[in-house]
């Protein structure tokens, strides 16, 4: 069988080591600085062909020659973050082993399909709502376009217990160098949510977590909306109690005792002032019933 294959100077050792892993010594090979051809006849390496001979001629002149590939080096390392321009896509690489890479993200790239498109993960790849971090310090936040960075306080460190929440912009006092991984995120989430906030990833905002209302969130006189079925109209009243009693009686559905009367329905004034005296349902977290 005889051989040949593509390439130039710049890849005179990818063309050595393609030619070995055949047995074939290329040691005293010499290569040209332009664009050629390189044959194995017989078993041994013969000069380099001009780029301007007819390749195609000399295959069907020799029908037992067989084209080899060049051995692909990897381009990135284990640990590294890659994009991808033509897919907008970030990958963290796993492992590189068998001629492929291997992510964390469970997908996996043939090295040799890696090409100009993919590039190391820079602060440029960033989109808004992308969770990043900072190793320096070990700081995690959501990145905002406009401003560059936007991170909340200290609940977005990951050493950090504190639930204070404000808006910092600047990106100059944090270097972010790579997005986060899962478990960053979780955490970054997390924390998030100890504070009584939740991410809104279409909104690209915080959101305070409203409770959810029972009857423990009800204290005497508190000021509440009551009402005994969908279809009447919201009352003010001065709550009471809530009648641990009244579902053994022939009164069981209506627990919530105000001044003097019992309702089905109750839910705390402040906040669904606009139902007064409306038939409107109110927000399901404040449905208690």
């Amino acid at each position: 069988m005889n051989y040949y294959i593509q390439g130039n100077a710049a890849k005179a050792q990818q063309i050595k080591a393609a030619f070995e892993k055949l047995g074939i010594d290329v040691l005293d090979f010499g290569f040209a600085d332009k664009t050629v051809v390189y044959c194995s006849m017989g078993g041994a390496c013969v000069q380099s062909l001009p780029y301007s001979i007819n390749l195609m001629h000399i295959l069907h002149s020799h029908s037992d020659y067989k084209e080899l590939e060049l051995p692909v080096e990897p381009k990135f390392k284990v640990g590294d973050w890659i994009a991808c321009n033509a897919d907008s896509f970030t990958l963290s690489i796993k492992s590189v082993r068998d001629e492929n890479y291997y992510f964390h993200q469970g997908a996996s790239l043939p090295i040799k399909d890696i090409d100009e498109h993919y590039h190391l993960w820079t602060i440029a790849d960033a989109k808004d709502g992308d969770v990043l971090v900072d190793e320096d310090t070990n700081t995690i936040g959501i990145f905002e376009k406009i401003y560059g960075i936007r991170w909340h306080s200290k609940i977005y460190c990951a050493k950090s217990t504190c639930t204070m929440v404000y808006d910092y912009r600047g990106s100059h006092k944090i270097k972010f160098t790579k997005p986060a991984t899962k478990e960053q995120r979780d955490l970054l989430f997390q924390k998030i949510k100890e504070a009584g906030y939740e991410w809104d990833a279409e909104k690209k905002e915080l959101r305070k977590i409203q409770p959810h209302y029972d009857i423990t969130n009800f204290q005497p006189f508190d000021k509440v909306l009551v009402r005994s079925g969908n279809d009447e109209e919201w009352m003010i009243e001065f709550y009471c109690k809530y009648d641990t009693l009244v579902h053994t009686s022939p009164h069981r559905d209506y627990p919530f005792m105000g001044i003097g009367y019992s309702y089905s329905q109750c839910i705390p004034y402040e906040g669904n002032e606009h139902l007064l005296g409306t038939t409107d349902m109110c927000d399901e977290q404040y449905i208690n019933w």
